[in-house]
């Protein structure tokens, strides 16, 4: 729909050069108000436009658009690049948020490991021999099978 309204004004001032006199000084009133009610919707939107990257955007839309005449879709290129910018934002935001998901997955592996080798105890290897395992009754006692499996 951004797009769409961009479109619409891009194609708007293109007609309003064709009035010499009147549409040059009617552009450049549109350039303003259009600068100002981006900064407000993308405000409103929750994307902050209160750092130099983004502001610098604003104002480029301003020197190529006066540099080109009007012929330079300006409005197009902030809209677009914004967009890309908050899309690329959010997509660092949500790989930063599995990654520290991971690490709290990774810690509570490790912490369970941890309690499972008995945590302070002796080491499963000491003096370079491994301990025997602790064996606990067999399933099979005096060559026949229990009948609940032993358990």
């Amino acid at each position: 729909m951004l797009y769409f309204f961009g479109v619409i004004i891009w194609i708007a001032q293109i007609i309003l050069d064709l009035f010499v006199g009147v549409g040059e000084a009617l552009n450049e009133l549109i350039e303003m108000g259009l600068a100002l009610l981006l900064y407000i919707y993308f405000q409103l939107r929750g994307v902050n436009m209160n750092n130099p990257a983004a502001l610098l955007r604003l104002i480029s839309n301003f020197i190529g658009s006066e540099m080109t005449f009007e012929f330079y879709p300006g409005t197009l290129v902030t809209i677009d690049f914004t967009h890309k910018v908050v899309k690329a934002e959010q997509n660092q935001e949500k790989l930063s948020s599995k990654i520290v998901l991971a690490v709290a997955k990774i810690n509570k592996l490790a912490e369970k490991a941890e309690g499972e080798t008995g945590g302070g105890e002796a080491p499963l290897n000491v003096n370079g021999t491994r301990k025997p395992p602790v064996i606990q009754k067999p399933m099979n006692q005096g060559g026949v099978r229990l009948p609940n499996g032993g358990v």
